[in-house]
């Protein structure tokens, strides 16, 4: 292309007299070509988010982190329940040992 056949059109504006590219411009929502619903195991509050929109992921992936502190109150109250019920399970174990003993005695 010579020199020549460039001029100026305006302030910031150069014309030429090569074709045009075709530009194509719309309004709208940039949409994922791809997408799939998630769900979490249980509910709770988020307290971490591990990924970032437009991230690609793993099937698997632990994509955000929820708040666990009321589910381990939970659990530990649950093996003091255990605790207490395996310990009511031994006192009766020794009274069956002590009325089965006196059950032979008064047999003998």
């Amino acid at each position: 292309m010579a020199a020549s056949s460039i001029q100026p059109a305006g302030p910031g504006m150069v014309v030429t007299d090569q074709p045009a590219k075709p530009i194509f411009r719309t309004t709208g929502p940039l949409v994922a070509a791809e997408q799939a619903d998630i769900a979490a195991q249980r509910g709770g509050r988020v307290v971490r988010i591990l990924v970032d929109i437009g991230d690609h992921v793993q099937r698997g992936q632990v994509m955000a982190v929820l708040d666990d502190r009321e589910l381990k109150v939970d659990c530990t109250e649950q093996r003091f329940k255990v605790a207490s019920l395996q310990a009511q399970v031994k006192e009766w174990e020794s009274q069956q040992m002590v009325v089965t003993a006196d059950l032979q005695r008064a047999d003998a």
